[in-house]
């Protein structure tokens, strides 16, 4: 049995004896949850630059489709 989340672009499974959630790369909120975390960890200024560019265009493309008032704004 499988199942995702648009809130969360998480994938999940679930067999007689477990239940296994997981990111789904496909899902263009993993995306965006991993270009946070680019931003959060790069120390250097002009790549983090460029991460918050894609970050910021990413986030406006998915405000239609996705519920994305979790993720902050970055300037």
């Amino acid at each position: 049995m499988f199942g995702m989340t648009k809130k969360h672009g998480m994938k999940y499974t679930l067999t007689d004896s477990s239940f296994t959630a997981e990111w789904d790369y496909s899902s263009p909120l993993t995306m965006l949850k991993l270009t946070k975390l680019f931003i959060q960890c790069e120390d250097n200024q002009e790549q983090r630059r460029k991460y918050i560019q894609q970050y910021n265009r990413l986030k406006e493309s998915l405000k239609d489709k996705y519920d994305v008032s979790d993720f902050p704004d970055y300037k």
